[in-house]
């Protein structure tokens, strides 16, 4: 492949994306009004209640990520404080939704530049964030599959540790290799308070879908084996760099997990109806920010 054929790939990506994205959603409406009657009955065993607790524990998982921003520009030699990185990180949830699934992360980083942070550390530290949350993901997804599916996988807890141990020695190898601004990155992977949030995020991200699909009452599975599969399907949505927000991907793999034999369209569509309660936590986070932004900004004027 010649390099006009690379620079040509790199143009499409972009316009790919966007087509594929917009598939999905036409399929998944047209699934959902074709099969109305079958959806509402299904989605009318959701009480009110349920859905609440879940919109409340996906919403605390942005204090979890404004706290890993946080740590993670302090070790780079930014140790900025922790309201204007939770500013940031909710002013910019609504670019989240726009065609191409990367909006949000350069807005994120656009106001960070704008705040006087280089763009290349910029640039290094939300990669390193976002490869700590496919690890992550990842390596609690596995861990805990060994222990949801009664032992029937117990390759899972081996690829958890092989996880653990490979990204090791990965991070001591570029802590040797690489220039000091990206040893500070790295260690700062390494530390406990880091581990901690990225622990406590996932938990509460993972809890937020079980509490749809089960407390719900839309799979006979287990809670755990729910949350095991959400990690896990999430870090394959996020490595599939051709579907904005892992959308598609993540569904499939989900399916496969939770749903075998259940009709897969069905499957499919009670599984994408997360992402709705996801935009709903995602606006009621970006309302309270909009409100709290107006009346600090209201406090200023009066004095």
């Amino acid at each position: 492949m010649t390099e006009r054929h690379r620079i040509l790939l790199r143009k499409m990506l972009p316009f790919w994306k966007l087509a594929f994205e917009l598939l999905l959603i036409a399929a998944f409406v047209f699934y959902g009004i074709r099969h109305w009657e079958d959806m509402r009955t299904v989605v009318q065993r959701i009480s009110p209640s349920t859905l609440c607790l879940s919109i409340g524990i996906y919403t605390c998982s942005h204090f979890l990520a404004a706290a890993m921003a946080q740590l993670l520009f302090s070790a780079n030699g930014y140790p900025l404080h922790y309201a204007t990185f939770l500013r940031i990180h909710l002013q910019r949830l609504p670019a989240k939704y726009l065609p191409g699934g990367i909006w949000q992360s350069i807005g994120r980083g656009a106001d960070l530049v704008g705040i006087g942070i280089p763009t290349r550390t910029v640039i290094q530290t939300l990669l390193v964030e976002q490869l700590l949350a496919i690890w992550w993901a990842g390596f609690l997804g596995f861990l805990l599959a060994g222990l949801a599916f009664n032992g029937k996988v117990p390759i899972a807890a081996i690829a958890a540790a092989c996880a653990l141990l490979a990204g090791g020695i990965v991070a001591t190898v570029l802590a040797r290799m690489f220039k000091p601004d990206l040893v500070r990155l790295i260690n700062a992977a390494r530390s406990s308070r880091v581990c901690a949030v990225y622990v406590i995020g996932w938990s509460l991200l993972a809890s937020a879908f079980t509490c749809y699909l089960w407390l719900g009452g839309l799979t006979q599975a287990g809670p755990l084996r729910i949350a095991s599969s959400y990690l896990v399907s999430w870090m394959l949505g996020a490595m599939a760099f051709f579907a904005p927000q892992g959308m598609g991907v993540f569904e499939l793999a989900m399916q496969y997990a939770i749903f075998p034999l259940q009709n897969k369209a069905e499957a499919l569509w009670l599984i994408g109806s997360y992402r709705p309660v996801v935009l709903v936590a995602d606006m009621l986070a970006w309302l309270a920010s909009w409100h709290w932004r107006r009346m600090a900004s209201s406090s200023n004027g009066i004095s």
